[in-house]
């Protein structure tokens, strides 16, 4: 990035004509932008020092700049900035893309007198928008105080802005009343349509005090209208947006109702920043200084993305990824063990996995064995897989692998954050470690007991048949096959690692379905079943559908997914194929006449391999998660650091569950329910 320096400043603001307010404050910008590779705050602080005492040194050319800046000031119209920059378009996705596509491409002429169009030409460099975010409160106050030609007084904001503002927060409440008629939200509750919303009282009220405000700005209203019954109604609003997620989580969320439900909260969040900066009750002590800067950062940011496709893109993705995560932190938390109970429940679930797998294993076998064309190979092979799967979920029993990308959504549903939407690292550690000893136990019983099954199947079957279940040319590449490098196991894994993220994300694509469709209801009153079985029967189908649907579909997808790799892989000459820890455990026992220390050598290759199932789907669903509601990782090194030293201090933590539950504070008087494992 280009760095304007001082002797350049000068020489341009010199040639700037005093009645280019605009031109003049993109130079100040380029001046003041820190480098890709600045400390940010630091560095805009030491340039705006600098500029300071240039101006000081030419207080003619200061008293240009304080004048142009000034009229800048008087001459901008917020209103469109105020209720659209920032918002979710109305226009939907599809529109917006073209709109974006169409002005990057034939760029719109500039109006001089609008905010928001202002503000794109003032930060005008690709990246701006990281180092708005970053500068501090004070140094921005510091910046326009000196721009306004008084360092210890901030510049006088124009009182035909606090008109815009009004104006805004009239169209903002219609808008938002108007949203109460949209049919996402009357599927979520029909009761909206025959009783008064907050929506409508709070576009009502805000009619009134907007009326009563600008008389009491006119002198025709002696008294101030107090906004006390607006925020009351603004935070009736929010509580009835909550529940309208809270009934999408049940009910199904399609793509639209989640866009819808995210520009409602923006709105409403925009509405109470306006109300707070145009507030003048005396007995308020409301940080507008603070609220003014958040809104400029939001509008300035804005600004500069509002052509951006990549920015949209990543908008409606974390949209996107928030419909469908949710879900899936609905079932984690069974994933997750907090006591010895819950750690022994997981065992045992896992070990019940155990038994099947090894059958899976010596079916894929056979089918490979008999020679189908290779399309029916790998869909016997998926179906062997998919069914095996499902079998497993219907019996109550886990496969280790299939949890994180459950778990992954849990913890960034379940998550502290601080007041910069940063997840708490204390919080994250332990509930990191809590995933890891269920990972783990989950691991030792899919592992231990599908090795024995496994071995014990092979030696039954040499011993009653006096021949080998698999032939040794077979056993050689099924422990090729688990070597980390020559057999390519690890990178094999990984691509596992994100077959098993995607059926945690279509678990929850399926159970959203499920809820949006209402198939409970469906499965209740469909004629043909009504026919065929009585309604007992018919409420226990979809009574279990209500609750298993996503799953079984995940299971069955999931295994689709690993039996069809390898055909992918064949048909696109790419190294495609999977690793599974479970299955390559269970070909492990199946080769079998191993010595201890070979034995030891290919057991541990198959967790790693376990070991890069689990790190690539959890890290892809924890990242999805996070997404979705918001939330950054503040210093992953440095959270990566504590986890090690945690790891150091005290490893049982993360194999080991704890003596029993810390109880909550004895005020708040329960104790936590232990975990229950997966089904």
């Amino acid at each position: 990035m280009s760095r304007v320096t001082a002797d350049q400043f000068l020489v341009k603001l010199r040639d700037i004509a005093p009645e280019n307010s605009a031109a003049m404050l993109r130079l100040v910008i380029d001046y003041m932008r820190p480098a890709l590779s600045d400390d940010v705050p630091n560095a805009f602080r030491a340039k705006l020092n600098a500029l300071a005492g240039i101006l000081a040194a030419e207080p003619q050319l200061h008293q240009s700049l304080a004048v142009a800046f000034n009229d800048w000031l008087g001459r901008q119209n917020l209103l469109m900035a105020l209720s659209h920059v920032g918002l979710l378009p109305r226009n939907g996705f599809l529109n917006e893309m073209q709109r974006r596509v169409y002005d990057t491409l034939i760029p719109p002429a500039r109006d001089a007198r609008d905010l928001s169009d202002t503000l794109r030409w003032i930060f005008h460099r690709a990246g701006d928008e990281k180092w708005i975010a970053e500068v501090d409160d004070a140094a921005w106050l510091a910046l326009w105080s000196l721009l306004a030609g008084n360092k210890a007084q901030l510049p006088t904001v124009p009182g035909e802005w606090q008109k815009q503002a009004l104006d805004a927060l009239e169209k903002l409440s219609v808008w938002v009343a108007a949203e109460e008629m949209e049919g996402e939200l009357v599927r979520l509750d029909p009761k909206i349509l025959g009783r008064q919303s907050p929506f409508g009282a709070l576009q009502r009220e805000m009619m009134r005090y907007v009326d009563d405000y600008q008389a009491w700005l006119a002198g025709e209203r002696a008294q101030y209208h107090d906004d006390a019954h607006l925020r009351v109604l603004l935070e009736q609003s929010h509580d009835a947006l909550v529940h309208y997620r809270k009934r999408s989580l049940s009910m199904g969320a399609s793509v639209r109702l989640t866009y819808l439900l995210e520009r409602l909260e923006q709105t409403l969040q925009r509405i109470q920043v306006l109300l707070d900066l145009v507030d003048q009750n005396p007995q308020q002590s409301l940080d507008k200084q603070a609220t003014a800067l958040a809104l400029f950062r939001q509008l300035a940011i804005a600004a500069v993305q509002r052509n951006s496709i990549g920015e949209l893109w990543k908008q409606n993705i974390g949209l996107l990824a928030r419909k469908v995560s949710n879900n899936a932190s609905e079932h984690g938390e069974h994933y997750v063990t907090s006591d010895r109970r819950g750690y022994l429940k997981m065992l045992g679930s896992a070990a019940g996995a155990g038994l099947i797998i090894p059958l899976m294993a010596i079916l894929k076998i056979k089918i490979e064995a008999m020679g189908f064309p290779p399309l029916m190979n790998a869909l016997l092979v998926g179906m062997n897989y998919g069914i095996g799967f499902v079998l497993i979920h219907m019996l109550g029993f886990a496969v280790a692998t299939k949890q994180p990308a459950m778990t992954a959504a849990h913890i960034a549903n379940t998550m502290e954050r601080d007041s910069k939407s940063r997840a708490k690292p204390a919080a994250l550690i332990e509930l990191i470690a809590q995933v890891v000893r269920t990972q783990f136990v989950a691991i030792v019983g899919n592992v231990s007991v599908a090795l024995t099954v496994a071995f014990l199947v092979a030696y039954a079957w040499l011993y009653f048949t006096g021949h080998t279940l698999i032939s040794s040319a077979k056993g050689t590449h099924l422990l090729e096959s688990l070597h980390p490098l020559a057999g390519g196991a690890l990178f094999y894994a990984a691509i596992a690692g994100v077959w098993l993220f995607c059926s945690g994300l279509i678990a929850g694509y399926f159970d959203n379905r499920f809820d949006l469709l209402a198939m409970r209801e469906r499965i209740i009153h469909h004629p043909l079943l009504g026919w065929l079985m009585p309604m007992q029967w018919r409420e226990k189908i979809a009574d279990y559908l209500a609750e298993h649907y996503g799953a079984l579909w995940g299971n069955f997808l999931f295994g689709m997914l690993l039996g069809m790799s390898a055909f992918a892989g064949l048909l696109t000459g790419l190294p495609i194929d999977i690793r599974h820890v479970a299955f390559s455990a269970a070909n492990l026992g199946l080769v079998g006449g191993l010595d201890w220390a070979d034995f030891l050598v290919y057991l541990s290759f198959a967790l790693m391999i376990g070991g890069v199932n689990l790190l690539v789907s959890f890290s892809l669903a924890l990242m999805v998660g996070l997404r979705a509601r918001g939330l950054k990782i503040p210093d992953p090194l440095g959270i990566l650091r504590a986890l090690f030293g945690k790891l150091m201090v005290a490893p049982w933590e993360f194999f080991l569950p704890p003596a029993k539950v810390e109880e909550k504070d004895r005020q708040g008087g329960e104790r936590a329910p232990p975990d229950k494992p997966a089904h």
